[in-house]
């Protein structure tokens, strides 16, 4: 380990990039290599972590696409009993995790609330 340079480090990353493998799974592969590099400098093994400091390739992140009405409601239809919680997720906004916790005897239509206890 101590004949690892932190040329042939950055080297082997910009490999992993041209072969085609995410930049995400790059970063995550690059960051194992410096945990166990840093683990080897914490034992007296090297003297400094050749992987530091390496330049790591950019994720991008895709443009969200979001479902027009009618997609939502071909889904909806698709899912059957649950196409309710569909809808509902899709046109108000609630997260996956808030519907869990939404329970009917808090919600007030007429008013258009909910009526959130703390635990």
């Amino acid at each position: 380990m101590s004949s690892v340079s932190h040329a042939e480090v950055a080297g082997w990353v910009s490999e992993l990039s041209a072969t085609g493998l995410a930049p995400g799974s790059v970063r995550y592969v690059h960051a194992v290599m410096a945990s166990l590099t840093g683990l080897a400098v914490r034992d007296g093994r090297i003297i400094r972590n050749p992987a530091v400091g390496v330049p790591l390739p950019r994720v991008r992140r895709r443009q969200p696409r979001f479902l027009s009405a009618q997609e939502v409601a071909r889904l909806a239809a698709a899912a059957g009993k649950e196409g309710d919680a569909i809808r509902l997720l899709a046109f108000t906004g609630l997260r996956f995790g808030e519907l869990a916790g939404l329970r009917v005897r808090r919600v007030d239509p007429l008013r258009r609330r909910t009526l959130w206890r703390s635990r």
